[in-house]
């Protein structure tokens, strides 16, 4: 009985916090994405997602902070057509796009600005080189998808960095919740289309656009790789990769989390990605 209030002990949200609108947050912003009817309302979800964080914390800088932490891994975007990898008649994609992540960070860097940056590491160094290394490729090799990719990766670093400056202890458990929430969220879309052996044919499923019936593997037209909300399993399996430490951070006693961690990685298997066992 002690363990099992130690385990709960471990899950509780701080005490300046409501935890019912948060919650609730997740919830409405799941619920949006998985049945909007349009790229616009998709979009609005996570400024949706936002002001139920300002209601929970009542702190402006920690909603946003909390939607950008939310939009990290979206595969969603604007005017992707306007930024398409070239030459076009391959249909390499969009190289970049407009994503909640972008309008976050444009609203948080100034915050950030004003804020004087933690301790100095070795790793924002390397960071800082390999950036620097990738401006050099571009100066050396001046083609648009070289610049695309730069744009993506100083939106990264740009995350990185304003996390890094703008989070503070008190917030990481509920980074942690927003993290794992993304992931439960994936498993169950997931679990559907491995179901289904098909997209469910929502706005959210990124893979439909230019693959309207998912993908299957080379050597098996019957295996269906399951991909989530993302443009492709391999993706998906990144993102289970990354994520999944944050589910391994709660008691072993929990459950539904146990239930979850082992989706997980049946997920993984199922979008039989070989990057993602490398």
């Amino acid at each position: 009985m002690k363990k099992e209030f130690r385990s709960l002990k471990l899950l509780h949200f701080p005490s300046k916090l409501n935890k019912t609108y948060f919650i609730l947050g997740l919830v409405i912003f799941y619920l949006i994405i998985i049945f909007s009817p349009s790229r616009i309302i998709y979009f609005t979800s996570y400024f949706i997602a936002t002001f139920f964080f300002y209601i929970a914390t009542k702190n402006i800088q920690k909603s946003l902070l909390y939607s950008l932490i939310l939009s990290l891994f979206s595969d969603f975007g604007l005017a992707k057509s306007i930024f398409m990898m070239q030459p076009e008649e391959f249909n390499l994609g969009p190289g970049w796009s407009i994503s909640p992540m972008t309008v976050f960070i444009m609203t948080l860097l100034p915050l950030t600005l004003l804020r004087k940056i933690k301790t100095f590491q070795k790793a924002d160094l390397f960071i800082l080189l390999f950036f620097a290394s990738s401006l050099i490729s571009f100066y050396i090799f001046p083609y648009t998808n070289v610049l695309f990719g730069i744009i993506s990766l100083g939106e990264v670093i740009l995350s990185y960095f304003i996390l890094r400056t703008l989070l503070t202890s008190d917030d990481y458990k509920n980074a942690a919740k927003i993290l794992i929430s993304l992931v439960i969220f994936q498993v169950i879309l997931s679990g559907i289309q491995f179901l289904i052996q098909n997209p469910i044919g929502q706005v959210s499923e990124a893979i439909i656009t230019n693959n309207p019936y998912g993908l299957t593997t080379r050597e098996d037209p019957n295996l269906f790789r399951v991909s989530g909300t993302f443009a492709h399993p391999n993706f998906l399996a990144s993102f289970i990769l990354l994520s999944y430490p944050f589910l391994l951070l709660f008691p072993s006693s929990n459950i539904y989390l146990n239930i979850f961690k082992i989706l997980s990685i049946l997920i993984l298997f199922f979008t039989y990605s070989r990057a993602a066992w490398i």
